[in-house]
């Protein structure tokens, strides 16, 4: 799959993505995380997440650590039940 079609895909998904460096700043948001948080991709790309966003719960950023540590996410489920796939 060329860059082109895969930035076409994440453009047109109807689920928000954000795309985060190891400095939990964002290096990509597509429209549908734009709608879904209240915010413009021109505010906040290139930005700390946190800066935009309420703070995320602690479990939440323990899985963004370990997946960022291992390359990898298959998912984590969260206290409340809910499973967070990656």
């Amino acid at each position: 799959m060329t860059e082109a079609s895969q930035h076409w895909l994440l453009e047109a998904c109807e689920h928000g993505v954000l795309l985060l460096n190891r400095e939990c700043q964002v290096e990509y948001i597509n429209p549908a995380a734009e709608r879904l948080l209240g915010v413009r991709r021109n505010d906040v790309t290139g930005g700390l997440l946190g800066r935009h966003l309420p703070a995320p719960p602690a479990e939440w950023l323990e899985a963004y650590r370990a997946a960022l540590a291992s390359g990898t996410w298959l998912g984590q489920p969260s206290t409340n039940g809910r499973v967070f796939d990656g």
